[in-house]
């Protein structure tokens, strides 16, 4: 939304659309719409970095980034012999990419709450948690002198990712599920990941929550 003289007004909203395709046009039409949200994203010649998860979602974002730019590293982190971490490395191994793998420990995780809590402005439990990581990959992204980096962020709301959707919905009750998780990314995931990045001078980009991709999506 945006402020004017005479109130609030709506920039975007995300239209409540119901139209499903059949499954082969749909995959292929989010093949096409997430590789171009990536392109798009990639119109620089600085290096790139994509912070990787081992998750489907970023590891979507790191294999198409490969194809369109010639300087992308990738960036995880979590406890020794994690399987996130085993499966960031083997995700690179398989892509041929750099990978720079940021270990943590129980310590290190509670000594970043406090300035995730000052960056964040928030005590959200959720948006601590996750921010502990995302705090961890920004200041290595700044240290190994990058300024932009890509994520998955928004992938898990838009394609039904978390437990939440696991049990038997109605497809109108389903939809209205992911629209609320869409909604409310702007003050949760979406900030964590602006601000911790902000926190170091690092442009953290989003493919999955280009509105094409989004409007796909929720269809």
């Amino acid at each position: 939304q945006y402020l004017t003289p005479d109130g609030v007004s709506n920039w975007y909203s995300i239209p409540m659309i119901a139209e499903c395709s059949d499954y082969d046009h749909s995959r292929d039409l989010v093949r096409e719409l997430v590789t171009d949200a990536v392109q798009r994203r990639l119109r620089t010649d600085l290096p790139v970095v994509v912070f990787l998860s081992g998750g489907i979602d970023s590891s979507i974002v790191l294999a198409i980034a490969t194809k369109c730019h010639n300087q992308v590293h990738a960036i995880t982190t979590g406890m020794i012999g994690s399987s996130d971490i085993k499966a960031a490395v083997k995700v690179c191994m398989h892509l041929g990419v750099d990978l720079t793998i940021v270990p943590t420990t129980l310590e290190q995780l509670l000594e970043s709450i406090e300035p995730v809590i000052f960056h964040t402005e928030s005590f959200e439990q959720n948006m601590v948690r996750a921010g502990v990581f995302s705090y961890l990959l920004a200041r290595k992204a700044r240290q190994l002198g990058y300024k932009i980096a890509l994520c998955g962020e928004g992938a898990d709301e838009i394609f039904a990712g978390y437990g939440d959707f696991i049990d038997p919905r109605e497809p109108s009750e389903f939809l209205q599920l992911t629209m609320e998780f869409t909604r409310d990314l702007h003050r949760t995931q979406l900030q964590r990941v602006d601000r911790l990045g902000m926190a170091y001078t690092v442009e953290v980009r989003e493919p999955f929550m280009d509105t094409q991709v989004v409007e796909c999506a929720v269809s």
